[in-house]
């Protein structure tokens, strides 16, 4: 089995990422947060990835 990511997938995850990051960020369905992450984990480069970790941070930190 490769690592490597199918370009369909990069694709469908820079042209849906903002609705994956509101799913992730405000989904009411776990399942359904954690299936929107791990597509833009797999279909975001490091930095992306990095970025919506730190703005998930930023909004918990805010709610405590």
């Amino acid at each position: 089995m490769t690592d490597e990511v199918p370009e369909s997938t990069r694709r469908y995850v820079r042209e849906n990422r903002e609705d994956l990051e509101y799913i992730l960020k405000h989904g009411s369905s776990v399942e359904l947060r954690a299936y929107a992450g791990a597509l833009l984990i797999r279909g975001l480069s490091d930095p992306e990835v990095d970025q919506v970790i730190d703005e998930l941070q930023e909004g918990r930190e805010a709610l405590q």
